[in-house]
């Protein structure tokens, strides 16, 4: 049965039954908007997830998280009370479907988007009622393929890499400057003592006053890593609120695990984690699918591994811009792989 909506197009990809005709037009829509990437990595990474993380989902505990992560009290039986059952030709497509993680995937994600529906909800109910006006949120979404350089109002000047994303208000409060980070930034944050400066990065909250430093925030690669370069950063978690902050010096790294375990400040090569801004990949004992996410994201390319026990290979060296063609052979030699390429598509073989 020929695929015809992009949700179809998304299943299919999860579950690795595109045709060819169906698999150009998946990418041709995976790459026609940079919101389209970003739902299908969520999606993926659930997918992905162990068996045993699916059977502990279910989408009473999923609202019962994210409500008490957004202040919201009202039971879940009686928020969904409300909630319109899924169209008949959806659903259909759900059923022939028979698959249980798809079918999980979906239930969990619908649950997810509507809990941060009601959590905008709530948060502008609230202000509307207290008379207060919230300023208009902006949104800089990088390309695959390109960087980005974003000046805000107070002086502050952020580097974004290929894939991430940044959103911060139109004009920042009184006491504060909060903005709110997807991907990969260096931040130069202009110094104002009165007005600290805090930027959320999933399960993290990093709070300077004038520094620079580095925040890699991918949600595939659930590690948190915060390096600094210049001035004194404060870096916490929200999975563990009640835990202490950790202070970063110039020269020192701090990782968050996707666990919500802050590591404390340990000394390291700041070069290596700014490198990507040269195009340069450093790697250091680094998992293979970790350095091709990131080339990835460059040169806008897919790369498929001939089995899953490839992506946790430890990779090290230095891989700089150069010709695509030869980055992916030096890349195939140090793994003692072979690779096909065609279009933006690069396959690794092993060898015969």
């Amino acid at each position: 049965m020929k695929r015809q909506s992009e949700g179809d197009l998304i299943l299919g990809y999860l579950t690795k039954t595109l045709t060819p005709e169906e698999e150009e037009r998946f990418h041709a829509w995976l790459e026609s908007d940079f919101k389209n990437r970003k739902v299908v990595d969520m999606l993926e990474t659930i997918w992905n997830s162990s068996e045993k993380k699916h059977r502990d989902l279910d989408e009473r505990k999923a609202w019962e998280n994210l409500a008490r992560k957004a202040g919201i009290t009202t039971p879940f039986d009686e928020e969904f009370a409300q909630i319109q059952p899924l169209s008949r030709s959806y659903a259909r497509r759900i059923l022939f479907t028979r698959h249980p993680i798809a079918t999980r995937i979906l239930r969990v994600a619908a649950v997810i988007i509507f809990a941060i529906s009601m959590h905008l909800f709530y948060k502008g109910t609230k202000s509307s009622f207290q008379g207060e006006s919230l300023p208009k949120m902006k949104e800089i979404s990088v390309d695959y393929g390109k960087t980005a350089v974003v000046t805000l109002m107070d002086g502050t000047r952020i580097t974004l890499d290929a894939g991430s994303s940044l959103s911060y208000p139109s004009v920042f409060a009184d006491n504060v400057r909060q903005v709110y980070l997807s991907g990969e930034g260096f931040f130069e944050v202009a110094p104002n003592p009165q007005n600290p400066f805090i930027i959320c990065a999933n399960n993290a909250v990093v709070r300077v006053l004038g520094t620079k430093f580095n925040v890699s925030a991918w949600p595939k690669l659930r590690d948190i890593r915060v390096a600094v370069t210049e001035g004194k950063v404060s870096f916490r978690s929200t999975v563990h609120p009640k835990d202490k902050a950790v202070v970063i010096e110039p020269g020192e790294l701090s990782v968050l695990s996707d666990k919500g375990v802050l590591t404390a400040p340990i000394e390291t090569d700041v070069e290596k984690h700014l490198s990507w801004q040269n195009r340069e990949l450093i790697l250091d004992n680094t998992p293979l699918y970790e350095a091709l996410d990131q080339l990835e994201r460059w040169y806008r390319l897919r790369f498929e591994l001939p089995s899953p026990l490839y992506r946790s290979v430890k990779i090290s060296g230095t891989i700089k811009k150069m010709p695509i063609d030869k980055m992916i052979k030096s890349l195939a030699i140090t793994v003692n792989l072979e690779f096909e390429r065609v279009g933006k598509r690069v396959v690794f073989l092993e060898k015969s």
